[in-house]
């Protein structure tokens, strides 16, 4: 099945926490590709800051997203960086 949402997520580590962070984010990489629906979870780091991780994700639909919210890995994930990262999380639908 074809992507139908996109995900971006910027990940920014508070000062001090960025290799917590960028280990806690590539631990979760192969689980979530593992899972149905996603077609792409990929980790970057920004060139210029080694703090900011932007995570590009594809994925079948929204019921594949809620159940990766859901995922042991994802649950792990978010306890690890509770307070010691800041989120941003644009969600998009191609249109052209």
């Amino acid at each position: 099945m074809t992507p139908n949402l996109v995900i971006t997520a910027i990940i920014t580590a508070e000062p001090g926490h960025a290799d917590t962070v960028r280990e806690a984010l590539a631990a979760c990489t192969g689980p979530s590709r593992a899972e149905d629906g996603c077609h792409r979870y990929d980790l970057h780091v920004d060139v210029t800051n080694d703090h900011r991780f932007v995570m590009l994700e594809e994925w079948t639909d929204e019921a594949a997203t809620i159940a990766h919210g859901k995922s042991d890995h994802f649950r792990t994930l978010g306890r690890t960086l509770k307070g010691i990262a800041q989120f941003e999380v644009i969600r998009l639908k191609q249109i052209g």
